[in-house]
């Protein structure tokens, strides 16, 4: 169940990140995305600021959604695997005389 509207407004006047690098000004990571996440693969962050292992995701969000109403989720990124080569058959079918069919 959801807390009562009273306290999700005095929740949402919290300081968010309570513990990830205080002594910083503003907390900014920046990942290229072919060094994070391998082809075929993804990588999930923490947006909500209570993961044990900052920048990426726990799950901690779980647990600060129950006792806050909140309904934060994680950030995440995938990368598709690279399109296979085409054969050489399909690189020259449209300049062969033939049409490039085995009939």
């Amino acid at each position: 169940a959801r807390p009562p509207r009273r306290a999700r407004a005095a929740a949402c006047a919290a300081r968010i990140n309570s513990s990830v690098r205080l002594e910083e000004e503003k907390v900014v990571d920046i990942l290229k995305c072919e060094d994070a996440i391998s082809e075929g693969g993804k990588a999930v962050y923490c947006r909500c600021w209570r993961s044990g292992t900052f920048p990426g995701c726990d799950g901690a969000h779980v647990a600060h959604n129950k006792a806050t109403g909140d309904n934060v989720g994680p950030l995440i990124l995938s990368r598709d695997k690279p399109a296979p080569p085409p054969s050489l058959m399909d690189q020259f079918k449209d300049a062969m005389p033939f049409g490039g069919d085995d009939k």
